[in-house]
């Protein structure tokens, strides 16, 4: 399910997991930010930007965003590469 995360005047961040172009079995992390002026959703942004990185199915290792009443926020995911087999938390933050 997508995370969403408001500021104090309504503008907003969504983030989610969804399965690759190439390969269903495997997830990618996007983001999408709305703007409560113009009041549409900017295009989606894959957060995922080495391609051989991954993230597994399940809501424990899916993505989760915290944001401030400023608009700052941060994106937080967990992320794999197979060769060399590498698990991490990663971040984005947006200022």
């Amino acid at each position: 399910l997508p995370k969403v995360a408001l500021d104090g005047a309504g503008n907003g961040f969504a983030v989610w997991s969804q399965g690759s172009a190439g390969d269903s079995t495997r997830k990618e992390v996007w983001s999408a930010r709305f703007d409560v002026t113009t009041k549409l959703w900017a295009a989606p942004v894959n957060l995922m930007a080495d391609p051989a990185a991954y993230a597994q199915w399940g809501d424990s290792q899916g993505p989760d965003i915290a944001m401030n009443s400023n608009g700052e926020a941060v994106v937080i995911w967990y992320q794999l590469t197979d060769t060399p087999y590498v698990p991490g938390i990663w971040a984005r933050v947006y200022r």
